[in-house]
């Protein structure tokens, strides 16, 4: 294919986007990794403890068919370049046998189990069909952390220009008030700040002319006392290690603005480096969320959460700020929130309280909520509902729930 005329365009890989298969190889790995060097192992517990998630096993099939999982074990410990070097030419291998979107969920779940905390860009130089296309991170408010209420937006503006069937939003809602679930029957209207339509089986509208939404930097807190930062570059740790842009980034970072401050934060992060030092990542992470930079609140979450970096575990005060950020109608906060309640990961096991902030975050065409929140209910065996939160799925182009959507 000739492609000297075309735009380029590119895919970006992160760990950000909690993917179903992510959350599931995360729980079954439960910090072991060696479950990867015995790939029949693997795929016999994965089918016995998620029978449903028959593509998910596809994808780990393919993986272990094509030694992805070693190959990852032998880069475990090489630097983030070749790390970079490796996830490019995998990508191109998996998109001449996946689809795009599978390919991206595969790599970015094995990047998250073995903690390669940095993005990247790959230009496309294979065909793809628009709904194959690996567009997760374009979806997701986090990526959006300067404007996040006006992407938000836009995303649902495409998602709406056509309007649910009113039946089954009729009969969805009627399943809903009569079921007797254990989930609660009632939850809060919306807040006047949220200015955005919603897929919803209750069919709510939202309040015309209603306020901005209030930064959570403004109102989020933590029970970290903040360190102040060097009083100039030589004293940051690791300054003579640092390379030309790194050392722009920090003068940026000490004038105090917040997105150069996450980049520190990211520098130090950065694992098996000479300058790993997550401590002084944490510094540099909560001085950004300080300042208003909202990424900086899921990368001390995270590393909050790891128990792999010397940090003590501190999952409470990750439920804390996913929590806070959830209730100021973050949809990613809520999905990660649902899941954590879904998984008992930090908290105590909650079945309503994880749907309760799955389908918040599925009102706000968060795909991975949905598709998580209409799995919960088809294994209840409340398929009404399921289904129509399959269809919502489908609507947006997500190939598993028009799978499992029976129209």
């Amino acid at each position: 294919m000739n492609r000297e005329n075309e735009t380029k365009t590119y895919v970006k890989l992160e760990t950000t986007y909690p993917h179903n298969l992510l959350h599931h190889l995360n729980k079954l790995m439960n910090g072991d990794l060696s479950l990867l060097k015995d790939t029949q192992k693997l795929e016999d517990l994965f089918q016995s403890t998620y029978p449903a998630e028959t593509d998910e096993l596809i994808l780990i099939q393919t993986a272990g068919k094509n030694e992805l999982f070693m190959d990852f074990f032998a880069q475990r410990n090489k630097p983030d370049w070749s790390k970079r070097v490796f996830l490019e030419t995998s990508l191109r291998t998996l998109a001449k046998k996946l689809s795009e979107k599978d390919a991206v969920i595969l790599l970015e779940s094995l990047m998250f189990l073995f903690d390669w905390n940095f993005s990247m860009e790959v230009e496309r130089t294979w065909d793809v069909s628009p709904e194959e296309q690996a567009l997760f991170h374009e979806k997701s408010e986090i990526q959006k952390a300067q404007n996040p209420i006006s992407h938000i937006s836009q995303q649902q503006n495409k998602v709406h220009t056509e309007q649910t069937d009113k039946v089954s939003e009729t009969n969805a809602a009627k399943e809903y008030s009569a079921s007797d679930d254990s989930e609660p029957h009632t939850r809060p209207r919306p807040r006047n700040n949220r200015n955005h339509d919603r897929v919803s089986p209750r069919n709510e509208k939202a309040p015309q002319n209603d306020k901005k939404k209030p930064s959570p930097v403004k109102e989020t807190k933590t029970t970290d006392t903040y360190r102040p930062l060097p009083k100039n570059q030589e004293q940051a740790k690791y300054f003579k290690q640092m390379n030309i842009r790194t050392r722009q980034t920090l003068k940026k970072a000490l004038r105090d603005e917040p997105a150069s401050q996450c980049e520190m934060g990211d520098y130090y992060a950065e694992p098996n480096t000479s300058h790993t030092d997550y401590p002084e990542a944490l510094v540099w992470y909560q001085h950004s969320a300080k300042n208003g930079h909202y990424r900086a609140f899921f990368e001390m979450c995270k590393i909050y959460d790891s128990q792999d970096n010397k940090i003590p575990n501190r999952k409470e005060e990750s439920i804390k700020i996913y929590t806070d950020l959830a209730n100021r109608d973050f949809p990613s906060a809520q999905y990660i929130l649902g899941m954590k309640y879904w998984l008992g990961d930090g908290v105590e096991n909650n079945v309503e309280t994880a749907v309760k902030w799955l389908r918040l975050a599925a009102e706000q065409n968060h795909i991975d909520a949905i598709r998580q929140l209409a799995d919960i209910y088809s294994s209840r065996q409340n398929e009404t509902m399921a289904q129509f939160w399959y269809k919502a799925g489908a609507k947006q182009g997500d190939d598993y729930c028009k799978q499992k959507s029976d129209s």
